[in-house]
């Protein structure tokens, strides 16, 4: 959830969650990975049905390319207040060090990250696909050494 949440800077309040989130909303869910279960903190995208008529919240991290779904049963709540607890991010956008998503400079702040993901999405894009080709340049020159 970079830039509004750091891991390791950074606690969320979650709250449980009563109907369903909004669109804009950030949730913790549960998700299987190899190895177990971990929690994971985005935003909700949309919330959607599949083929079965079964809701699905369609989520992504703030700086994520990808989007992932969940289902209700997975949510654990809803992510209702932000601490940090070491340095100062985002920056000045959000003037306090604590703050609830209710607070005004936070719905600025999602209102304007929101609005510029189609730019982000294509600045990631070129991102991802300039790293493997450092990563290529690096295992030739690797081999040649």
């Amino acid at each position: 959830m970079r830039p509004l949440i750091w891991g390791g800077s950074h606690c969320v309040v979650v709250a449980p969650l009563s109907g369903h989130p909004d669109s804009g909303d950030i949730v913790m869910f549960r998700q299987k990975r190899e190895g177990g279960e971990i929690s994971i903190v985005h935003r909700v995208v949309e919330v959607k049905r599949d083929s079965d008529g079964a809701i699905l919240y369609v989520t992504r991290g703030d700086n994520c390319l990808y989007s992932e779904t969940s289902r209700p049963e997975d949510v654990i709540g809803r992510v209702v207040e932000v601490v940090r607890t070491v340095g100062y991010r985002p920056w000045f956008v959000i003037g306090s060090r604590d703050f609830k998503v209710t607070d005004a400079a936070y719905k600025r702040y999602v209102g304007f990250w929101t609005a510029i993901w189609p730019l982000r999405r294509i600045y990631y894009m070129v991102r991802e696909r300039f790293e493997g080709v450092r990563q290529l340049m690096v295992k030739l020159l690797r081999k040649e050494n």
